[in-house]
Parts: C-alpha cells; sequence; structure tokens
C-alpha cells in the first residue's frame, strides 16, 4: 500500500492550537509576620530567601504548628530572580523550539493585525525572534528576565488556550494577603468606586462605610488597575480590568485566586500603598509566596537557583518533613473572607436552595419567588461537570449524561410550574467539554441546527499527522501488529476527530476525500483547512463524547422549546471562553438571545460578554508532541524507515526531537511533559467572506450593569437586577446600549434600549470616550454561527 503519508510527502516537497499551578487562593495566606534570618546577606538574595525558607519549613514540622505557605518579602525574591545568569544557549534553543510548537496556533495571522481598543498588533513569532536577537546581543541581565519576556509574549494574545509557563517565572507568587480590591457602584449605573474587600459590609443588606481607594502607590488606582491587567489572557479590555478582582461566582465554587490585586507571578514593588478618598492612606507589604514543590536546600546565589529550578522536572524536590505545607492548605472559616467558601452538600454557599444541583456543582437551578415567581434561574459557572455519583463510571462522560437528565426534567418541571422567563448566570465560565455547551442550546432550542464550523492552520506539520490519521483509518485493522496500538484509539484512531470521515462540511456534508477536506485554502496570506462541522449523530468520531446530544439518535424526536427567545437573558462578566463562547455564541445568533454584561472599567459605554478565547479547540503540547511522536513511527511501521527517516527532517521532526522546553517548562501535573498550549482551530461565522475567527469581532452586549454590594454579595440581588433591565423598570448603565454588533440592534428589538436610552459614553473622569468596534460589520444576513469542538484527550478550557 502507498499510504496518505507517503502521497503527502511527496506533495509537501512540491509546495513545501487555562488556571496556572501553583495559583493562590484567598485563605490560603494566613496573616503573620513573615520571619526573620540570623544575618542579613545583601550580596546573595537567594542565600537570605533560603534561609526564610528552611527558617518555616523548620516552624512547620513542629507538632500543632498551623498551616501557611512559605513566604518571603517580595523585593527579596525578585533581587534572587534578577541573580540567575542568563543561559544564552539553552534560551535560544529554547525558542527555536518554541516557534515549531506554536506554527499550530490558528490565529497567527491575525494577531498581527490585532482589533482597536481591544487587542494590539502583535506577531509572535517575530517577537521571539527579538527576544533571540537581545540575548545574543547580551542585552538580558537574568535569566528570569528573558523567560519573563516568553510569557509576557504570549499572554499578550488574550487568548487563554495559548500558554507556556517558564519554570523560573513560577517559583514565586507574588501578592498582597490584606490588598484584595472590588469595584462596586453605588446603584449599578453610577461609575464604581474601588474598595478594600475586606471594607465590603458582612451582609448584602449593609452598605460600605469605609472610603473608596483614589491611588495605589500615588497614581490614579482605575489607571494603575488597568495596567495591571494588561497582561491577562483576555481580549477584551472590560474583561481584563474584571480580572483584578475576586469572582464572586468562582468564589461560591472556591475556585477563584481573589484576583490579580490578590496575586500575580509579575513583582509589583516591595510595598503598596492605597490612598482613600478621606485623605488616609494604609501601606502593606507585598510578599512573594513559594509553593511546596520547590526545595531551596541547596540554593545559596543565582547559580545553584538555575540548578535547582531550571534544569529539568527531575531538579524540583519535594522538602522533606511530615509538617510541610501543601501548595494551597486549607483555611478555617474564620479565616476566609466572608464571601469566600467551600461547597457543601446542601449547595452553593451563598446561593438559595436548588430546585436541583448537579453532583459536582458546576450547574444549578432555581426559581424566583415574590414579583419574579415566573422565573427559572441556571447557574453555570463553568461547563465542565463531572460526577462523583457510583451510577456514572466515567467522570466526564457521566458527567454529562447526569446533567443532560437534570436540565431535561428541570426544563419540563419549570413549564409545568409556570415560568414563562429564564435567566442564565454564566458568570466566571471559561469553558468546558464542547458537547456541554451544544446540548444546552439543543435543549432550549431543540428544532434549530447548531452551525459549528472552524478551521484549523494547515502548516507541514499538520498536514502529515492529519494524513497519518487517515492512513491508521484505511488500514482497517491491526491483525499483523505493525503499529501495535489500537486501531480504535479516540487520538488517532478511526474514532478519531481528526479523522477527515469522522467530520461534515460547512453544509453537513461528508468530504468526499481527504483533499477535500485539509485543502489549504489561502486567508488573510496565510493557509487554512477547508470548514468543519462536527457530526452529532456519530458517537463513534463525530465529536467528543461518546453520548447523544438531544435533537439527535435517540432524542431526535425531542422538539419542546420551553422558553421563548425574548424570555431568556444571559448574565456574563466576560470570563465567557471556549465552550462557554461556543455557546453563548448559539444562544446569541441563532437564539437571538439578548445579554447583560456585568463589570469592567469604570466607563459609561458597552462591554462585550465574551472576552475570553473564541478558539474551540485547546490543543495542550503534550498532545502536538505525541502528534509528532506517532507521525514518524506509525509512518515506519506503515511505509518503512526510508519514509520515517524523511519525516524526522520536516516540521515534524522539529517537534518530536525538542528537548530545551521541556527542561524549562513548570513542573507540570503528573503525567504531563509540558505546560503549554495552543488555540487550533479558528472559529468561523456562516457566509461571513472576510473570513475573520470570531475571536476577532467586536460583539457588544445589550445591556450593561456594575456590581453593588447587594448584587455582589448575593447571586439573587444579581438576578432580580437583570430582570428589572430585561423585563421591569430597571436601567442599564449609560451609554451601554445600542452599540452596533449588539444583537437586540442587529435584530430590532426595543428592550434595553428604549429604557436606558444611549447616552454620549464617558469614562470614569467624564471625559467622551470612542466606541471599540468590530474588525469588520456584522449583518443580520451573514450571521448565524457558533463553533466546532475539540478532541476528547485534549485539555479543555
Amino acid at each position: 500500500m502507498r499510504s496518505v503519508t507517503q502521497l503527502a510527502l511527496v506533495a509537501g516537497a512540491a509546495a513545501q492550537v487555562f488556571e496556572a499551578p501553583f495559583a493562590l487562593h484567598r485563605g490560603d495566606i494566613l496573616d503573620h509576620p513573615l520571619p526573620s534570618v540570623s544575618k542579613r546577606n545583601t550580596f546573595e538574595p537567594c542565600a537570605e530567601v533560603s534561609q526564610l525558607w528552611a527558617a518555616q519549613v523548620a516552624q512547620l514540622s513542629r507538632p500543632g504548628a498551623a498551616p501557611a505557605q512559605i513566604r518571603v518579602p517580595a523585593k527579596r525574591a525578585y533581587e534572587c530572580l534578577l541573580s540567575v545568569p542568563v543561559d544564552s544557549a539553552g534560551d535560544l534553543k529554547e525558542i527555536d523550539e518554541l516557534k515549531a510548537y506554536l506554527q499550530y496556533q490558528s490565529t497567527l495571522p491575525w494577531l498581527k493585525a490585532g482589533v482597536k481598543g481591544q487587542i494590539e498588533p502583535l506577531d509572535i513569532i517575530a517577537n521571539l525572534d527579538i527576544i533571540a536577537d537581545g540575548i545574543k546581543k547580551k542585552s538580558y541581565k537574568s535569566d528570569y528576565d528573558v523567560q519573563l519576556s516568553i510569557r509576557q509574549l504570549l499572554d499578550k494574545a488574550g487568548d487563554f488556550h495559548l500558554q507556556y509557563i517558564p519554570d523560573i517565572t513560577n517559583v514565586f507568587q507574588f501578592a498582597r494577603p490584606t490588598g484584595v480590591l472590588v469595584s462596586i457602584s453605588t446603584d449599578g449605573l453610577a461609575l464604581p468606586k474601588i474598595y478594600l474587600f475586606s471594607d465590603l459590609p458582612k451582609t448584602a443588606t449593609g452598605n460600605i462605610a469605609a472610603s473608596a481607594i483614589t491611588k495605589i502607590n500615588g497614581q490614579n488606582a482605575t489607571e494603575v488597575l488597568q495596567k495591571l491587567s494588561e497582561g491577562t489572557k483576555y481580549h477584551d479590555a472590560d474583561t481584563r480590568y474584571n480580572t483584578v478582582f475576586p469572582n464572586p461566582a468562582l468564589d461560591a465554587l472556591g475556585t477563584d485566586s481573589g484576583g490579580l490585586s490578590y496575586a500575580h507571578y509579575v513583582y509589583a514593588g516591595p510595598t503598596t500603598t492605597f490612598t482613600f478618598e478621606n485623605g488616609t492612606e494604609k501601606t502593606i507589604d507585598n510578599i512573594a509566596v513559594i509553593p511546596s514543590i520547590f526545595d531551596f536546600k541547596q540554593v545559596s546565589d543565582g547559580a545553584s537557583f538555575f540548578k535547582a529550578f531550571c534544569s529539568g522536572p527531575q531538579a524540583v524536590l519535594k522538602p522533606s518533613g511530615s509538617g510541610t505545607p501543601s501548595a494551597t492548605p486549607k483555611a478555617t472559616s474564620t479565616q476566609r473572607p466572608s464571601a469566600v467558601a467551600t461547597p457543601t452538600s446542601l449547595g452553593l454557599p451563598g446561593y438559595p436552595t436548588p430546585q436541583f444541583l448537579q453532583s459536582s456543582k458546576k450547574v444549578s437551578g432555581y426559581y424566583l419567588g415574590d414579583s419574579y415567581k415566573d422565573t427559572a434561574v441556571l447557574a453555570i459557572p463553568a461547563f465542565s461537570p463531572s460526577s462523583i455519583d457510583s451510577k456514572y463510571p466515567d467522570s466526564t462522560t457521566g458527567g454529562f449524561i447526569e446533567t443532560q437528565a437534570l436540565l431535561q426534567k428541570f426544563f419540563a418541571d419549570a413549564v409545568k410550574a409556570g415560568k414563562k422567563k429564564l435567566v442564565i448566570d454564566l458568570r466566571g465560565n471559561g469553558g468546558g467539554t464542547i458537547d456541554m455547551g451544544f446540548e444546552l442550546f439543543k435543549q432550549l432550542f431543540p428544532t434549530i441546527e447548531p452551525y459549528g464550523a472552524a478551521r484549523y492552520r494547515a502548516h507541514e506539520a499538520f498536514h502529515y499527522y492529519s494524513a497519518l490519521v487517515a492512513d491508521v483509518a484505511l488500514e482497517g485493522d491491526d491483525k499483523d501488529g505493525k503499529i501495535g496500538m489500537d486501531w480504535d484509539d479516540a487520538d488517532y484512531g478511526i474514532q478519531s476527530t481528526f479523522l477527515w470521515s469522522n467530520i461534515l462540511d460547512k453544509n453537513l456534508q461528508k468530504y468526499k476525500s481527504y483533499k477535500d477536506y485539509y485543502g489549504p485554502q489561502t486567508i488573510n496570506g496565510d493557509s487554512f483547512t477547508s470548514l468543519r462541522r462536527y457530526n452529532f449523530s456519530n458517537n463513534l468520531g463525530g465529536h467528543t463524547l461518546s453520548a447523544s446530544l438531544t435533537g439527535y439518535n435517540q432524542f431526535k424526536n425531542i422538539k419542546t422549546q420551553p422558553f421563548q427567545s425574548d424570555d431568556i437573558v444571559i448574565i456574563q462578566d466576560g470570563f465567557c471562553g471556549s465552550t462557554c463562547a461556543i455557546f453563548a455564541e448559539l444562544m446569541r445568533v441563532q437564539g437571538k438571545v439578548q445579554t447583560v454584561a456585568i463589570g469592567g472599567r469604570p466607563q459609561n459605554a458597552p462591554m462585550q460578554g465574551v472576552g475570553g478565547s473564541k478558539g474551540s479547540q485547546r490543543l495542550g503540547m503534550d498532545a502536538l508532541y505525541q502528534f509528532a511522536e506517532r507521525t514518524i513511527k506509525i509512518a515506519e511501521a506503515l511505509d518503512g524507515i526510508a519514509v520515517a527517516n524523511k519525516l524526522n527532517q520536516t516540521a515534524v521532526g522539529k517537534i518530536y526531537n525538542a528537548e530545551q522546553i521541556f527542561v524549562r517548562t513548570t513542573p507540570p501535573p503528573t503525567g504531563s511533559l509540558i505546560l503549554g498550549a495552543v488555540n487550533s482551530l479558528n472559529n468561523q461565522r456562516m457566509n461571513d467572506t472576510t473570513d475573520t475567527p470570531l475571536e476577532f469581532q467586536y460583539e457588544a452586549a445589550d445591556c450593561r450593569l456594575f456590581y453593588t454590594t447587594a448584587t455582589y454579595l448575593d447571586p439573587v440581588n444579581m438576578w432580580k437586577a437583570v430582570w428589572e433591565a430585561k423585563w421591569g423598570k430597571g436601567k442599564c448603565v449609560p451609554g451601554s446600549t445600542g452599540d452596533k454588533t449588539a444583537i437586540g440592534v442587529l435584530e430590532n428589538k426595543s428592550t434595553f434600549g428604549s429604557k436606558s436610552g444611549n447616552a454620549q459614553q464617558t469614562n470614569a473622569d467624564g471625559q467622551p470616550i470612542e466606541s471599540t468596534g468590530a474588525a469588520s460589520p456584522i449583518s443580520v444576513s451573514s450571521v448565524v454561527a457558533t463553533f466546532a469542538a475539540m478532541a476528547a484527550f485534549v485539555m479543555m478550557i
């Protein structure tokens, strides 16, 4: 047999696609004095850090010692990092290898142009070359500066699917234990002010008695926080601003980090000084937290620091002693701020009694009372329900099946109970299992066929891997053991979502050949595959999970729509991305459902509800390595050593033979090789002749509200405030309605805009601001879109 891989080599010769480890959570750090060292070593800050580390390990090994993070002064930790010598040869090799892996990133050509007011133009590959040039010219004084530049470069893309976290950038987590901030408005419409989280009232009925913060370290507080947020992995400026503050929806799950005002990987000075409206000031000491995985026993200077933590995972040791604290020790309820709690069997902390609560607490349903008694509420802080029910042995698929049944019953019961309206709270939702997003849409709109089309970036390494998958499927069975692996494997076999015969074209028809599917097509000066859609009627390779969605297979006769479009409203805070973005796009464009955005910068202007990655597949760099490994090894089994050797000289070999990025990655979770990922699939809109990925199209929510103490501390108050804005006498933030990209404007709906008007947009200083529009205008005739899905083995966000 002359395989597709072999043919691809011939054609190719002619023509030539998440939370960081050790993230801190509020309550992790107890507020007690830092230990002192017996003798200050002013010339070797790493030696002093090592002494401080050793003193705390000794204290924590004593019987009855209280749990605490190992902490050192922020300035001393930063000086230690700056003393680490540059590994010029290793860093240049790392950058070269990273560039090979980044060929899978699907947004490279659009990033070069950016989006006005949202994403600055960014040529990732060219900027990596600039960093490499700086290394050659000896412009960098420490290896920390080199690695920090790489990490921050990728963060600037505003895509939380794109990730590479070098080791040295995660040894210390810089934190302000008593400096957590919140952004609060008096009535949800007035521009919010910044307060210390500790100054919030104890209950939702109380008011903030303390003074607001006007300056941080002598500079305008809002401007400082906006600058702090610039490096976060969100493409929307208002969403980035929201990341500075704790997220109340994630607090209820016990997963929130407390916001960038609490902890970040970037050094922010030795102290933080807050200036309040009443003229008083408060200065706090900034600290650096050392996760327990890092052992400083052999660290005495920058060189020994590099040897201990920058020479591969094998050099990272767990400290000895039974008293060593965990990376995120639990604190007692009295040690946590009042709004933070751990989920209990009775429901989510601070939430009312649910009508249902999924076993992993990622999805729950409620009924509102009083004058809102005709309203049901879905709270979905994540689309990643896992099952802890013994009836579902597979956690992921079981979580989906469990949630599917709970939603079916909830909607049916709500209709019987006379509920006419539905509020869907997606605050904090960063995505999850692709099938879950499509499933919820299909339960709400069972007669609509979701349009889910996406494209891969077509490049040499992916071309050969795609051809390999076709080879394996065509071979049919490994009876002679040539490959020695399962032909039915979902990663690369006949069940693979990468197999062209398992997916559909943009018209839901099967592709006739590999060539028809792969193309490639030239778009925006780069090469891409044809559009692909998932086949939800095929549970053996058509989509992520081996379970049927509503509207397909055994559920194909479900046709009843529980709520009308105008009777549904979605709440978002910009964190929405990946699967959440898929669901939001389905609801917005095909369901014609309107959205209320919460928070953002203090200005009278529109805000996007989806600020997270709009890409539809996150491929871990582990997966990219495995693609290359399988391509070479299986090509050898099918076609011989000569073909394998040829592949090893291509981009496939570049990825397969990489070494340094595995050495310099942050110590990854058990079973992983490297902490890094790319966004591999661009989501496309139906009939969009520009082929612009949704990531680069501005889409305003229909209305915007700011948090008040009542809506921040009690979700029921938030649901009622949104209800009033949508269906009652409530208003929206002036200037936040009527944007040309809002679905209400596109559909000529008067809701929101008729009550709150479209006043002049202004910032916190009262100055007019320009509304940031889409990369290309949205027309009603071309708007029917959502996203495609990710493979089952792919890491999901």
